[in-house]
């Protein structure tokens, strides 16, 4: 689980506990979101995409590229400005976000 604010980081690992889900480990940026895969190998990722410094795209980019089979969950606080920069709405075009994220066309 990788979010900059403590406190999301902190319910989330709940939530995910409540559910039966063992969190492996907690980061703070995108870079710890790299080391801790390389370190974990976990069978899921949780990450948030805006974050100072090392933001979530610099992670799923580099976790992608050790591992092109990774699963990721990208989780934001503001989906919608995020979407937009795709040229996406909400709700119907959603969807197109994994594939944008998968094939990297998100990276300029």
């Amino acid at each position: 689980m990788v979010d900059d604010n403590q406190d999301i980081v902190d319910v989330f690992c709940e939530l995910l506990n409540l559910i039966g889900l063992d969190v492996l480990a907690k980061g703070m940026d995108g870079m710890d979101a790299v080391k801790l895969y390389e370190k974990y190998r976990p069978d899921l990722i949780f990450v948030d995409l805006i974050m100072p410094k090392y933001d979530g795209f610099y992670a799923i980019e580099n976790i992608k590229d050790v591992d092109p089979n990774a699963k990721i969950i990208v989780i934001t606080e503001d989906v919608k400005n995020i979407l937009g920069n795709f040229g996406l709405s909400m709700p119907g075009q959603a969807r197109g976000t994994l594939y944008y994220f998968q094939n990297k066309k998100y990276i300029n």
